[in-house]
């Protein structure tokens, strides 16, 4: 009995047994999660009950367009290069040096498609020098949104000096 329990304490991999937290999906049911959530209605409450925040990062280099030179010797050739909206079609056969052309964005999303959101927005907060990513944890973004929401506790800012 007490091998028994000192088994169970150090058995790791108990956590991760079950169906709710991690469970073994087979591809079929992931594919078809994939597809329910894909498909799912997303509902919005009455615009009187709702107010969207766009709040988007900016001041880093973004990539826009994929630039390839026809003759892939140099580079410099922007009036003889061939624009590549998809970068998969892409090939060692037309190009082995190609170059970003970038613009104002969060590393990931240009901020001129962030500040275009088609919404009727409440408010839009540009944010700079935060990458796309880091606005799930950067204090500045955290206590804008704090502020927003009207938050008593704010959340720790950390002087980086």
């Amino acid at each position: 009995m007490e091998q028994d329990k000192q088994q169970q304490q150090i058995d790791l991999s108990a956590p991760f047994q079950g169906q709710l937290l991690w469970a073994d999906p087979s591809l079929e049911d992931m594919r078809k999660r994939v597809e329910d959530i894909m498909t799912a209605k997303i509902t919005f409450p009455p615009p009187d009950q709702f107010e969207f925040i766009n709040i988007y990062g900016t001041g880093i280099a973004t990539p826009w367009n994929l630039i390839i030179s026809d003759e892939c010797s140099d580079i410099e050739q922007k009036n003889e290069a061939m624009h590549i909206q998809n970068p998969w079609e892409a090939t060692s056969d037309n190009c082995k040096q190609p170059l970003y052309d970038t613009i104002d964005g969060d590393g990931t999303v240009p901020a001129i498609s962030a500040a275009n959101d088609m919404m009727d927005a409440a408010a839009r907060f540009e944010i700079r020098n935060v990458e796309h990513t880091e606005m799930l944890y950067s204090p500045r973004v955290l206590l804008l949104i704090s502020c927003i929401m009207g938050l008593k506790v704010l959340p720790k800012v950390q002087n980086n000096k």
